[in-house]
């Protein structure tokens, strides 16, 4: 936030802070002094006129460009309903994005860009996980919802996975796959999968995993084997 000169301003701090000045000191209280790390960066001597400013980001904006949206593809893996808010910075975004495709004769809307590049952006994190993470999404996309112990779906993957497709980490136990689950979990809900621990069963701890509407829409190859299950 930006603050002025003569705002004063009460602020619970918990952890690391940092703040920006042009002035030489910032706190005057000599308890905040003695816990304060300065930095002090002299003024440029080398400051482009305007024109040059100007030049260089006409000749870099089609690179800046295509950089914010490869940043925004990354916040809409993990985020994507902020692509439902109005209002929102996003949304400028997104106006000034079509307004820009408009310009260069593309016959394509920057929210459509945006879910492409997402979609591929989830299939590459899908391609990164463990094997068995990887058989666990395509078999959500279908299953859509799982509450059930762990064992039975360690089954379920183990047939629907040929041997020499499994990779060294595949799991032997439910154990395993529980562990993996666990340690993966982000890179599961980015993958579209969500779980939590349900009641006990008769064969082991019941999971209760769910497909959201994150969920990458690739082709899978197992869809003909579902039908023996």
């Amino acid at each position: 936030r930006l603050r002025t000169t003569n705002e004063n301003a009460s602020i619970d701090v918990s952890g690391p802070m940092g703040f920006t000045s042009v002035q030489s000191r910032i706190f005057k209280q000599e308890d905040l002094q003695s816990r304060t790390v300065t930095i002090r960066v002299s003024p440029s001597k080398s400051r482009k006129d305007r024109q040059e400013v100007e030049e260089r980001y006409q000749a870099a904006r089609g690179e800046i460009f295509s950089t914010l949206v490869a940043l925004t593809v990354q916040v809409l893996k993990v985020q994507p309903d902020i692509a439902d808010s109005s209002g929102h910075r996003y949304d400028q975004f997104v106006k000034t994005g079509n307004a820009i495709l408009q310009v260069l004769g593309c016959d394509e809307t920057m929210a459509n860009l945006l879910e492409r590049e997402r979609q591929l952006a989830l299939e590459e994190e899908v391609e990164c996980q463990p094997a068995v993470l990887r058989a666990l999404a395509e078999f959500m996309l279908f299953q859509r919802s799982w509450n059930k112990a762990c064992a039975p779906l360690l089954e379920q993957l183990n047939h629907l996975t040929p041997t020499q497709n499994r990779g060294p980490d595949w799991p032997t136990t439910a154990q395993g796959l529980t562990g993996l689950m666990v340690e993966y979990r982000d890179s599961l809900k980015v993958m579209g999968i969500e779980f939590e621990r349900g009641k006990d069963s008769n064969r082991g701890v019941r999971y209760i995993i769910k497909l959201n509407d994150n969920a990458p829409a690739y082709e899978n190859d197992s869809v003909d084997l579902l039908d023996d299950i």
